[in-house]
């Protein structure tokens, strides 16, 4: 395929996934209408989307029934999803990355770049003071009361937040609300994303 019909996205997050659906699964008429003309040079129903995320899954700070989920939904559009990519180089011809210790290069003229997001230093700070948890991208793991383990007092939400078990699937925002109300004393809590939250 030539590079001119290729559009590479690098990273597996949430706004790797929308251009790809944006690009690849837009209904016909916004493709025909819309994309057509933000796009001078990409025909959108026949381009080849590819995804590029360096770690072995996409959305990786959900659970993996989920990641699996979202692959196979890329991929039934034809959208090209390849993990344990990781770029080191976008040159406005090819993208270079390695996969498995072999270098990769990827012909491709249209890069969007959607990697690399990196938490607030506060996760940083929350980890020297408070021992807690960071993952690879500097998110402080929390407990399924979006609690630092061994400090309920403070709770983390919105982005700096990861968390495994079920607020992940639910979606943090309906589920904050449940531990922020049974918290007993009014002050006591602070919430490491937004600093002191007023309880109700």
């Amino acid at each position: 395929m030539s590079s001119a019909h290729r559009v590479v996205i690098v990273g597996g997050g949430f706004g790797s996934l929308t251009a790809a659906i944006g690009l690849k699964g837009a209904p016909a008429e916004i493709a025909r209408d819309t994309l057509r003309n933000e796009f001078r040079h990409i025909d959108p129903g026949s381009a080849n989307i590819v995804l590029l995320e360096g770690t072995g899954r996409i959305l990786p700070a959900y659970p993996t029934d989920l990641s699996e989920k979202a692959r196979r939904s890329l991929e039934h559009l034809g959208v090209e999803v390849r993990t344990g990519a990781t770029v080191t180089r976008v040159d406005g011809k090819e993208v270079r990355f390695t996969n498995q210790g072999r270098e990769v290069r990827l012909p491709a003229r249209t890069v969007l770049w959607a990697a690399g997001v990196k938490a607030s230093p506060l996760g940083r700070a929350l980890a020297n003071g408070a021992g807690a948890a960071l993952d690879g991208a500097g998110r402080v793991r929390v407990a399924p009361d979006l609690s630092i383990p061994g400090h309920p007092e403070i709770l983390v939400l919105g982005d700096l937040a990861t968390c495994q078990g079920p607020p992940a699937r639910r979606g943090a925002r309906r589920h904050a609300a449940g531990p922020l109300r049974r918290r007993p004393h009014q002050g006591q809590t602070s919430g490491a994303s937004h600093g002191t939250l007023p309880l109700p």
